[in-house]
C-alpha cells in the first residue's frame, strides 16, 4: 500500500493482483485495475512515485510494471509504460 503525495488517495495491492485506489477521506474505492499483466505470481509491492504521476508494482513472477497515475480529475484507463523481467 502507498499513499500519493497529496494524501487524497491510497493505492492498495490485492491478492487477486489488482490495484485498488481508495479515497483516503471517505474510504470509497475510486478505481481498480490489474497490477500484474501476467497470470502467475502475486503483487509484492505497490509504490507511487514522489510526483504522483506513476504507480510501480513488483510481482513474485519477477515482473515490474509501471502505470500512469493521473491527477484526480482525469482517470483514463491505466496502461503499462514499462515492463521488465530482469529483476
Amino acid at each position: 500500500m502507498d499513499v500519493e503525495p497529496t494524501r487524497k488517495y491510497a493505492a492498495v495491492g490485492c491478492q487477486d493482483r489488482s490495484i485498488r485506489i481508495f479515497n483516503v477521506s471517505n474510504g470509497k474505492q475510486k478505481k481498480m485495475f490489474r497490477g500484474s499483466q501476467g497470470e502467475d505470481g502475486t503483487l509484492i509491492k505497490v509504490q507511487i512515485d514522489p510526483s504522483g504521476l506513476y504507480i510501480a508494482t513488483s510481482c513474485s513472477d519477477k515482473n515490474i510494471s509501471i502505470f500512469d497515475f493521473p491527477p484526480e480529475n482525469v482517470w483514463p484507463p491505466c496502461s503499462v509504460t514499462q515492463r521488465s523481467s530482469q529483476v
